[in-house]
């Protein structure tokens, strides 16, 4: 699979600023390879579908390889390289792994909806 796409991961965090916990949005991985699909029809989105699956608001996200510590609720934001940021998703199901038959993890699914445009940090 070509990965042609980027996105940032970001893990919400409860943090002590001025004597009180706030939750922040905190950068986990950054600039991923990556590629996103119609959720419905598992196509491969190109320029002029993106925006019309934004509005859908449900996409698949693959990643090539595994990358630790992505958890239900994680913001991902995605990233074109000729459109820059899509917008702020939100992961709506435990990621998915994918083994190759010698154990080896050959990528991670993602399934999200978005959210907004804000990380709100």
């Amino acid at each position: 699979m070509f990965y042609d796409k980027k996105c940032s991961i970001y893990k919400r965090e409860v943090v002590t600023e001025d004597f009180r916990e706030v939750e922040k949005n905190i950068l986990l991985h950054e600039d991923l390879d990556c590629d996103f699909f119609d959720e419905r029809d598992s196509l491969q989105l190109e320029q002029g579908d993106i925006a019309q699956e934004e509005e859908h608001g449900r996409l698949t996200v693959v990643l090539d390889g595994f990358y630790p510590g992505i958890e239900n609720g994680a913001k991902i934001e995605l990233k074109d390289p000729d459109l820059g940021s899509i917008g702020i998703f939100q992961l709506i199901r435990a990621p998915a792994v994918y083994r190759l038959p010698n154990g080896v993890v050959e990528s991670m699914t993602l399934f999200v909806r978005k959210h907004s445009n804000e990380l709100g940090r």
